[in-house]
């Protein structure tokens, strides 16, 4: 009776549905590094000082600790820029003839119709991508397009041999545009929607220039909130978060939306921050400081429109709103704010003196965003470059060591592309093109974009005539070190002037030096002196390793220099990005 019932019970259970799942994590490897004395602007070690033409120069120790918590490491040296020479100079403002292939530095494009360019931005490819607008009979459609890196048409790029035409109705404009770590490409700005007044836009483009599929609506977000809607400057979040600033119901406009272009819930309110400060106000350019605060300029309208800047912590609560009257009767606006190494802000914009007159105007704040008062004349610097006439800052583009190079137009009758090269000490460098200015009186239009190229170039874009104008201005690049034994070495013995770095010595156990370390670091070619990859992939970036996993240890560098009995004075930089990879 039990074997009975025994095989009932098996019989009425069986078969057995069975099932399986794989449970997985991923631990990250968790690297360190500590400067130590190796930062910016560290006197003797990684700021030389006054260097005399023909001389050398050696830096005392620059020390980095580094390891990981949990595996091996590698400390690595590589140029910002990822190409080319690792010290330069920014030029006078000479344009580079071999660019455009016409001698002149200059190169126009048409994609047909009217063509006018707004933004400009480089891939790490060296393509360049414009960003603006193209009238096309009575329609005007937003226009991209790619250049290689000489300024030819890259017909590689885009949905119609070498541009991509956005139609999203009628009069829309290119506000920003801002390259991603992929090189993909967003633009943001306004669009007459016909009915309510205008929206604000953003698209994004993969990096080959067609439209990504996975942000908003095939590549678009557009959205009407209430009255007047635009984007008029932006800002990428390292986890793919998108920061914008533009105006909506005639109040400024902070914006925060997820990677896919959808607002972000948990930012504010529904990811928007408004500020209303007066009857029409508008932010117009953003910049991030290194705490996290948000920092817009802008203006905003009472008796007349006044210099603004507004300054928000990161879940985008108000820290502080400060209108700066730059005249009993002027209108003035703030177009872009820029960080500074010392934590002041600097905003560049205009201010019009007179009816007709427009001239370039700064103001700078202390980190607490108050206008700092001891620089230039009460916190403010103007200057006007035509007499009479009128200045536009359509392009502002940090350089290192606190400098911003101004593009834009002189008008004097009719635009002209000019450049200029601005202090953050509230001087001009005299050096740039004439007294501190340079004005393309052969080219018409307006220069509305600039980017940076490698080794200190700095792309320039913008329009005249009909189409879009590509141009570059030229830099003075130092020789990377190089010892082969062969004829054309920049050594210490044969180069008119080189710059290198030399692993003198390091501490810890586990640490196994991937340089050599043989010498003293002195000027000698006997010494292991290394030039700095162009990259963190290249050949030679690889400076040190630990062997054991959760070693730590450090190394101690020294930078080197000489410079040629020819060479122009100026301020040479070498931007270096130090790094700490885990296998």
């Amino acid at each position: 009776m039990l074997a009975a019932i025994v095989a009932a019970l098996v019989a009425a259970s069986a078969p057995a549905a069975t099932s399986s799942v794989n449970v997985s994590m991923s631990v990250l490897s968790q690297t360190s590094i500590t400067p130590g004395t190796c930062t910016t602007g560290s006197a003797g070690i990684t700021s030389f000082g006054t260097v005399q033409p023909g001389t050398t120069f050696v830096a005392a120790d620059c020390t980095i600790g580094f390891g990981s918590s949990n595996d091996t490491s590698r400390l690595l040296l590589s140029q910002q820029d990822g190409a080319g020479a690792a010290m330069f100079r920014f030029g006078d403002g000479e344009l580079r003839t071999s660019f455009g292939g016409g001698g002149t530095g200059l190169v126009t494009h048409e994609p047909g119709g009217t063509d006018f360019t707004e933004e400009v931005v480089r891939q790490s490819t060296g393509r360049i991508v414009t960003g603006g607008y193209s009238t096309q009979a009575t329609n005007r459609v937003i226009t991209i397009g790619g250049f290689t890196s000489t300024g030819a048409l890259d017909t590689t790029f885009g949905t119609s041999s070498g541009y991509t035409h956005i139609d999203l109705g009628a009069n829309e404009s290119v506000k920003s545009m801002v390259i991603y770590p992929d090189d993909s490409i967003l633009l943001g700005g306004e669009v007459d929607n016909g009915a309510t007044n205008y929206d604000y836009f953003m698209i994004r483009l993969l990096p080959n220039g067609t439209p990504d599929p996975g942000f908003g609506t095939g590549g678009v977000v557009e959205r009407h909130l209430t009255g007047y809607d635009s984007i008029e400057g932006l800002s990428l979040l390292p986890d793919g978060r998108i920061l914008a600033t533009g105006e909506t119901g005639n109040d400024i406009a902070l914006y925060r939306f997820e990677a896919d272009g959808d607002p972000d819930p948990t930012f504010a309110v529904n990811g928007l921050r408004t500020v209303n400060s007066g009857s029409n106000d508008q932010g117009s350019g953003i910049a991030i400081a290194s705490d996290g605060t948000i920092i817009v300029a802008g203006h905003t309208q009472g008796v007349r429109y006044d210099w603004t800047l507004v300054r928000f912590d990161a879940s985008g609560t108000v820290l502080s709103t400060t209108i700066t009257p730059l005249g009993a009767s002027a209108n003035s606006y703030a177009y872009q704010p820029f960080v500074l190494s010392t934590g002041h802000v600097i905003a560049i914009g205009v201010s019009q003196p007179t009816a007709g007159d427009t001239d370039f105007t700064a103001v700078r704040y202390t980190a607490a965003g108050g206008v700092d008062t001891a620089w230039g004349t009460n916190g403010v610097v103007t200057r006007a470059f035509a007499s009479g006439g009128s200045e536009a800052p359509l392009t502002r583009l940090q350089l290192p060591v606190d400098e911003f190079l101004i593009g834009g137009n002189v008008n004097t009758g009719s635009n002209r592309w000019f450049a200029s090269k601005f202090r953050a000490n509230g001087t001009w460098d005299d050096r740039f093109g004439t007294n501190g200015s340079l004005v393309m009186t052969s080219h018409v239009g307006s220069m509305t974009g600039a980017a940076h190229d490698v080794d200190g170039r700095v792309i320039l874009a913008g329009s005249g005539n009909s189409g879009i104008t590509l141009g570059m201005l030229d830099a003075l690049p130092v020789a990377d070190y190089a010892d082969t034994g062969a004829v054309g070495d920049t050594d210490w013995t044969t180069g008119a002037n080189t710059f290198g770095a030399c692993l003198r010595a390091k501490t810890g156990a586990n640490v196994v030096p991937t340089w050599g370390m043989t010498g003293a670091c002195g000027v000698d070619d006997n010494d292991p002196w290394m030039p700095i990859a162009a990259t963190t992939g290249a050949a030679g970036a690889e400076v040190a390793r630990t062997n054991l996993a959760a070693a730590t240890g450090s190394v101690t560098l020294r930078f080197g220099v000489r410079t040629a009995l020819t060479q122009r004075p100026g301020t040479y930089v070498a931007p270096v990005t130090v790094s700490v990879l885990a296998p």
